[in-house]
């Protein structure tokens, strides 16, 4: 732990010859807070626990997340489709400095996006009303085994206070063009204009797809989800040419508006959901708005 080069690329798992800790039959709300200490105390990523009288072993992630598995007999099963995926999530928020902010570059009702933000206040509504919002972690309620020890979940968290869960996000909608069949090698990325050209394998067929700039609204990091206040708690999100955009809604300039553990999920859902539909339409199905 202590010799670490990165804190970016070296996501810590740990090994215990016992049942896990953690209540699985909690609320969703002590469920996380007693992971969220098993991983404090232990400085680690994801605490397996193999529970040998039951012939089962189980992890945790840093979402929560309890995850059962079977017996020896599922462990391919159980390592390929769920242990590998969490290990590839990532364990820090995207620097800053990899991220362009435009201050001020957003006014959502000079845009005409009003409609989007009435529903971004709706679901928040609805979110609150529901319960499902887990509370926010703080570093000061955890506990750690020394002052080093708090440090490290400071670097991790990036020197915030603490970290949330959830957030809300809308894919802003775009223009579609079908991806074209290809039949060389598969090229390398390319860029024409605003759009960057890459090459996608899809049930050992290559198809080169041209990804115009891709927009998403999403709440803003560090803001109450429960209860957004429109004019500055919903920033954009854009993608272009491989560069992520911050564009800050012009009443929010007081406000820190920082990449989250999300940020990255949320643009890459964007992407694929355009490379999909744009290899879907190059297969003859229905064009999309």
């Amino acid at each position: 732990m202590y010799r670490l080069t990165s804190l970016h690329k070296n996501p810590l798992v740990s090994v215990y010859d016992r049942p896990c800790p953690v209540d699985t039959h909690a609320d969703a709300q002590k469920q996380l807070d007693q992971v969220v200490e098993v991983l404090t105390w232990n400085l680690t990523h994801i605490p397996i626990f193999i529970d040998v009288n039951n012939n089962s072993w189980t992890f945790c992630t840093m979402n929560g997340a309890v995850v059962p598995c079977g017996g020896i007999d599922k462990m391919d099963e159980a390592v390929q489709q769920s242990l590998v995926p969490k290990l590839a999530a990532q364990i820090k928020p995207p620097s800053e400095a990899g991220i362009i902010h435009r201050q001020g570059s957003f006014d959502p009702i000079a845009e005409g996006l009003s409609n989007y933000l009435a529903e971004f206040v709706e679901a928040a509504a609805e979110w609150e009303s529901n319960g499902l919002m887990l509370a926010h972690t703080t570093l000061a309620s955890l506990k750690y085994r020394d002052k080093k020890a708090r440090r490290f979940a400071e670097m991790y968290l990036d020197n915030r206070t603490g970290m949330s869960y959830g957030f809300m996000a809308y894919h802003l909608p775009m223009e579609v063009k079908p991806a074209k069949r290809w039949t060389g090698e598969p090229h390398e990325p390319r860029t024409d204009g605003n759009n960057q050209t890459v090459c996608m394998r899809v049930d050992n067929k290559v198809y080169s797809v041209t990804i115009p700039p891709v927009n998403v609204l999403t709440t803003r990091s560090g803001c109450k989800k429960t209860q957004l206040n429109p004019e500055h708690d919903i920033v954009r999100m854009s993608w272009r040419q491989g560069d992520i955009y911050f564009d800050i809604p012009v009443r929010a300039e007081h406000l820190a508006c920082r990449p989250s553990y999300d940020t990255i999920a949320i643009i890459s859902h964007a992407l694929a959901n355009y490379c999909v539909a744009s290899v879907l339409m190059a297969e003859g199905f229905p064009s999309f708005p």
